[in-house]
């Protein structure tokens, strides 16, 4: 399941993303890194260019790891213009509310090599079609900040 919303927000304004989830059930076989198989039970993704050609989109999925460990970033099994980044990992924190946040626009200019320009789409993502399993995760808040102090 996806939920999602178009946005039109300035990265240099509020370049912070703070939201609270929890993953209650991993998709049983989910791997990040292989295409068909990468379900995951939480996902944030960020969208920075639109088009409708798939290779031009460049994003960010932030998730709750299968196979990844925490802090760990790839590319999506999918294209090299979206990058796949392990907040959380595996089931030692399953059912606690864990709360995140993130410099989207320095994860940008790390991953892209070039400042974000816009942020235009934000979606939450509890998937696991791939698998033809169960994945289940709750999603709390999301809020766009501008650095503290």
């Amino acid at each position: 399941s996806a939920l999602g919303g178009r946005l039109r927000v300035r990265a240099a304004d509020r370049p912070i993303i703070r939201w609270r989830w929890k993953a209650e059930r991993l998709p049983e076989g989910g791997d990040e890194t292989i295409r068909g198989r990468d379900d995951v039970a939480a996902r944030l993704l960020l969208v920075f260019h639109e088009s409708w050609r798939p290779s031009q989109v460049k994003a960010i999925g932030y998730v709750w790891g299968n196979t990844l460990t925490s802090g760990q970033v790839i590319d999506s099994p999918y294209s090299a213009n979206v990058k796949i980044v392990a907040v959380e990992s595996g089931r030692n924190a399953l059912g606690m509310w864990k709360v995140e946040e993130r410099d989207y626009a320095a994860d940008y200019q790390r991953f892209f090599g070039e400042p974000a320009d816009s942020l235009l789409g934000v979606s939450i993502m509890t998937d696991s079609d791939n698998t033809r399993s169960i994945a289940v995760a709750y999603y709390d808040y999301i809020e766009l900040d501008r650095p503290r102090g």
